[in-house]
Parts: structure tokens; C-alpha cells; sequence
């Protein structure tokens, strides 16, 4: 499956910036608010895998963050949220993978693969 978000990826050092918790809660919530939509959109179906799933996730960029820098602990709580992952844990959930790349706009690709 894969799925396209037309957003610049968020990047770790945005999340810790802050010391306040309350600030750093609002920007995953946000996030995790507007992936899940985009997937309400996009009509992905809301049933959970059943085997382990990897998942590869490419930020495109006009402006790249470092590839360890793409926050992909978001990503999968959104995931989870919409109903795609019954849990992050090792059970369901085996490689993840960041990965940044210089593009004309910004967007982000995740791909899961059930292995």
C-alpha cells in the first residue's frame, strides 16, 4: 500500500525545539489529525494488517531534511489511529525506514508492505 501526503515532512528538531510538553503534544496531534484526514480522503481502507508490516517512508523536499531527521513515530501513530496497525509493536510491525530526497515540491511517501 501506498500512501502520498502532500505536506513537507515534520522534522525531529521541530518536535524538540520546545521544552514545553503541551507544545510538542499540539504538533503531533496536529499532525496526526491531518494524516489521519488525508487517509479519510484518499478512502484507504480502515481494516488493520493481520501479518508484519514493514514500512518505508521518503520525504521529498525542496528543502531535504537528514534522513534520521524525518519523524516517522508520527506517521505510525497516525497509522494506528485510522485503524491500519493494531499496534507499533515488534508483532506488527518489523523495519521502518526514513529516507530524504531533494524534489521540486514536498511531499512524503509511505509504502507498507506486509511481509
Amino acid at each position: 500500500m501506498i500512501i502520498r501526503i502532500n505536506k513537507k515532512s515534520l522534522s525531529w528538531n521541530k518536535i524538540y525545539s520546545s521544552p514545553n510538553h503541551w507544545v510538542r503534544t499540539k504538533i503531533k496531534n496536529e499532525w496526526v489529525d491531518y494524516i489521519y484526514w488525508i487517509l479519510k480522503k484518499q478512502r484507504i481502507q480502515q481494516k488493520p494488517f493481520k501479518s508484519k508490516i514493514n514500512i518505508d517512508i521518503v520525504s521529498y523536499s525542496k528543502r531535504p531534511l537528514d534522513s534520521d531527521n524525518v519523524c516517522q513515530k508520527i506517521i505510525i501513530d497516525a497509522l494506528k489511529h485510522y485503524g491500519l496497525l493494531i499496534d507499533d509493536s515488534i508483532k506488527y510491525v518489523g523495519r521502518v525506514s526514513t529516507e530524504s530526497i531533494k524534489s521540486k515540491e514536498d511531499y512524503i511517501i509511505i509504502d507498507i508492505k506486509e511481509i
